[in-house]
């Protein structure tokens, strides 16, 4: 079944899957990689990602800098408004 879906689709779906389980699990972790998958799907649409090395190489890398820049932004953000809901 998998093999009828498109590299973008696949991402795409991977990115959805890893959102929808932030929300579930909100460890402030999955999201980067979501993230990691959509600019992966940027890529590949744009065409600098056009076989499956490529496409890893760029979601680990968009994952890690993703991680690495955002996350200390992201959990003040979700801290605040964890001890708005507190209080």
């Amino acid at each position: 079944m998998l093999q009828n879906l498109s590299p973008e689709l696949i991402w795409f779906l991977i990115g959805l899957i890893l959102l929808i389980g932030e929300l579930a699990i909100p460890a402030l972790i999955l999201l980067f990689f979501g993230v990691g998958a959509w600019v992966t799907v940027a890529a590949i649409f744009i065409g600098i990602a056009s076989n499956i090395n490529i496409q890893l190489l760029i979601f680990i890398i968009t994952s890690i800098l993703a991680i690495a820049l955002l996350r200390q932004r992201v959990g003040f953000y979700h801290e605040f408004r964890t001890f708005i809901k507190m209080h």
